[in-house]
């Protein structure tokens, strides 16, 4: 049966070759294609009741996990210099594309009864950039009485504050929440370098962020690697610079495949398709050897 597969390969190998080039370019057009998934796996099926009833609580409720929070502790929080960087820190974060509202200390707001409407109006508590010590001090009078926000925006007990961030539903799970998270970072980083503090950050976004930068990294430096450590073996068990290049070849052209294949039927590269390439990779190359060697 070998033999028979062999004389036909033989004798129709240009026109299998020609089909084997122009598969192996759609392909790679389409691979060029597939994109990073930026959701949480799902673990329940769609038909599943209990997400049904969960798809129903954030169509009425909203997206959940769309709050990145940035944290730090310091006994001059309330210091002029200290919270009007924080407060301008707010002010920048709002102001980046993608982010939906920012809370603070230093951007918080109080409830004032409306009466000639009856209703209560969100009236924000620090409108301008404190001028004077003493103005910092009459902010603070203020937020101490907002019992709401005791134990979540400041601890008095251990002086750590922090600042909520909510991110646009419409870009949490794309690419572009990359972009708005590491923008947030930036100007966190360079607030804390300024008055030499120690930030945490924390929150689904970012923590989805660093993951999904982590797969993509991983997956090229996991490539690269069986590539290299794959050539290597070949060469010092073979000794044939043929009998290196046809095997990778071979286990290129199924990487590139693979790729193409994921983007055909709608999937994304998540933490279980990123480790596909290297295996292919692995256990592709033993196979290419078993075949050369029935071939020869």
């Amino acid at each position: 049966m070998l033999e028979a597969a062999a004389r036909i390969i033989l004798r129709q190998r240009f026109p299998l070759l020609i089909a084997l080039v122009l598969v192996t370019a759609f392909m790679a057009y389409r691979a060029s294609f597939v994109r990073l998934s930026y959701e949480s796996a799902k673990i329940l099926p769609a038909t599943d009741s209990s997400y049904m009833e969960y798809l129903k609580f954030k169509q009425k409720f909203g997206e959940d996990g769309t709050v990145m929070v940035i944290g730090f502790q310091s006994n001059e929080i309330f210091r002029k210099t200290l919270f009007n960087g924080w407060y301008n820190l707010s002010n920048k974060v709002k102001s980046i594309e993608g982010i939906q509202e920012v809370v603070s200390i230093a951007r918080c707001y109080h409830l004032v009864r409306n009466d000639s409407l009856q209703r209560l109006d969100l009236k924000q508590v620090v409108t301008h950039e404190p001028e004077s010590q003493e103005e910092v001090d009459s902010l603070k009078k203020q937020i101490d009485n907002l019992i709401l926000y005791e134990g979540l925006l400041f601890n008095k007990k251990t002086n750590v504050t922090l600042m909520a961030i909510t991110l646009d539903q419409n870009k949490l799970n794309t690419k572009s929440r990359i972009e708005t998270v590491n923008q947030v970072k930036e100007a966190a980083d360079q607030f804390a370098a300024k008055n030499n503090l120690t930030l945490h950050y924390s929150g689904l976004p970012y923590i989805r962020t660093a993951v999904s930068q982590k797969i993509l990294g991983e997956m090229k430096l996991f490539v690269a690697l069986a590539l290299l450590i794959t050539t290597l073996i070949l060469f010092l068990f073979f000794r044939s610079f043929y009998a290196v290049l046809f095997p990778m070849i071979v286990v290129l052209l199924g990487v590139v495949w693979l790729f193409g294949t994921l983007d055909l039927f709608g999937f994304k590269i998540t933490i279980l398709t990123s480790l596909i390439p290297p295996l292919i990779i692995v256990i592709g190359i033993p196979n290419c050897i078993l075949l050369l060697n029935k071939y020869q």
